[in-house]
C-alpha cells in the first residue's frame, strides 16, 4: 500500500496517513488491555471512539477519489485477525461497518464538520445497538421480561411504584450514552489537527513505560463457565423473588443461552473470521502493509502507557480523556513522521 504524506492545516508538520492506520489497529488490538490494566471504564466506547477519529482523519486528508479508508480497513482487519485471534466475531462486524460507512461518507472532505457529526453518531449508535441485539439474542426476551419483573418486585417491597421498565430504561440510557459520545466526537474531531500541533512539544517529555509481564495487553479470553455460573445465580434469584415462575421456563432460558453462546463462540465466530481472512486476502494488498503495523504495535503500546501516566499527572477530570486521545494521536503521528 502506498501512503503519501500530507500537511497539517496551517502547520509545517507532515503527517503520514499510515499513522492513523497504526492508531486504528492499536485501538482494535491493544487499547482494551491498556484500559483494563489502568482500570478505566467504557472500553468499548473508547475503542469505537478512536476508530471513528482515525477514519475521520483518513477521510479528511485523503485526496478526492482515493480509497484510503477501505485500504486501511483491510489492513486493520488482518492485523486484528493475526494479533487478536481471541476477539469476538461482533468486533469484526463493527470494524467493517465503521470502515465502509466512513468510505461512503468521506468520498471527499467537503462539509467535513457535518459529515463527521453524522458519521460519529451513526457509528456509536450501531455499536450500542449491536451489543444490545447480541445480548437479547443470547438471553432472549423472556429473560429481560423476568429481570424487569424482579426489579419491579424489589421496588414494590419498599412500598414504591416504579411505573416504568427498568431493563428498557437501562437500554435507553446505554444507547443515549453512545449517542452523546458520538455527538461530542463529531463536534470535536474537526479541532484535532490544531490541538495535535499544540500537544506535539509535550511528547518529548513523556517517558516510555517499561514492559511488565503481568500486563497481558491485547489478550482477552471469554470465561464461558464463569458467565454460566453468574447466569445460574441470576435465575436462582428470579425464582426466589418470583416464586410463581415455572422451573421449565428457567431451564429453557438457561439452555437457550448456553446453546446460543456455544454456537456463536465455536461455530459462527470461526466462520466469520475465516470469511474475513479470505475477503481481505482477495483485495491483493501487500502483506508488508499489515506486517509493518504489527511490528510497531508492541513499542507503540508502551509509549501509549507513558502518555497515560503523563496525562494522569498533569490533567484532571474530563481533560484526562481529552488529552489522552490527543496524546496518542500525536504519538502515532510522530511515530511515522
Amino acid at each position: 500500500m502506498n501512503v503519501d504524506s500530507v500537511k497539517l492545516v496551517a502547520s509545517p508538520i507532515s503527517i503520514n496517513l499510515k499513522s492513523f492506520i497504526l492508531l486504528w489497529a492499536f485501538a482494535e488490538t491493544s487499547i482494551g488491555g491498556v484500559l483494563h490494566a489502568l482500570k478505566l471504564p467504557f472500553t468499548g466506547i473508547f475503542v469505537g471512539g478512536i476508530a471513528v477519529i482515525c477514519i475521520a482523519m483518513l477521510g479528511y486528508y485523503q485526496k478526492a477519489g482515493e480509497r484510503r479508508i477501505l485500504e486501511a480497513l483491510f489492513i486493520v482487519l488482518m492485523v486484528k485477525l493475526l494479533v487478536s485471534p481471541h476477539s469476538p466475531w461482533q468486533a469484526y462486524i463493527a470494524v467493517a461497518f465503521q470502515g465502509y460507512l466512513g468510505s461512503l461518507i468521506y468520498r471527499n472532505n467537503q462539509n467535513f464538520k457535518l459529515k463527521t457529526l453524522i458519521f460519529a453518531m451513526i457509528a456509536l449508535f450501531e455499536s450500542a445497538i449491536q451489543k444490545l441485539l447480541v445480548t437479547m439474542l443470547i438471553f432472549g426476551v423472556h429473560f429481560f421480561e423476568s429481570l424487569d419483573s424482579v426489579a419491579t418486585s424489589v421496588v414494590s417491597a419498599f412500598g414504591l411504584d416504579a411505573g416504568f421498565s427498568f431493563v428498557y430504561t437501562a437500554f435507553g440510557i446505554y444507547i443515549s450514552l453512545h449517542l452523546l459520545v458520538g455527538l461530542i466526537l463529531g463536534m470535536w474531531i474537526p479541532k484535532i489537527p490544531g490541538q495535535v500541533i499544540d500537544f506535539a512539544p509535550k511528547i518529548a517529555y513523556i517517558e516510555q513505560a517499561k514492559p511488565i509481564d503481568k500486563l497481558k495487553l491485547a489478550k482477552y479470553k471469554r470465561n464461558v463457565w464463569a458467565s454460566i455460573v453468574v447466569f445460574i445465580l441470576i435465575l436462582a434469584c428470579m425464582k426466589w423473588l418470583l416464586p410463581e415462575t415455572k422451573y421449565s421456563m428457567l431451564m429453557w432460558m438457561f439452555f437457550r443461552a448456553l446453546l446460543i453462546s456455544l454456537l456463536l463462540v465455536f461455530i459462527v465466530s470461526p466462520l466469520i473470521k475465516k470469511w474475513v481472512k479470505k475477503w481481505v486476502a482477495s483485495k491483493n494488498i501487500d502483506a508488508s502493509s499489515w506486517n509493518d503495523i504489527i511490528d510497531m504495535i508492541p513499542q507503540f503500546t508502551l509509549k501509549v502507557i507513558g502518555v497515560m501516566k503523563f496525562v494522569n499527572q498533569n490533567f484532571k477530570g474530563f481533560n484526562k480523556v481529552k488529552y489522552f486521545l490527543i496524546g496518542i494521536i500525536t504519538l502515532s503521528v510522530n511515530e511515522l513522521d
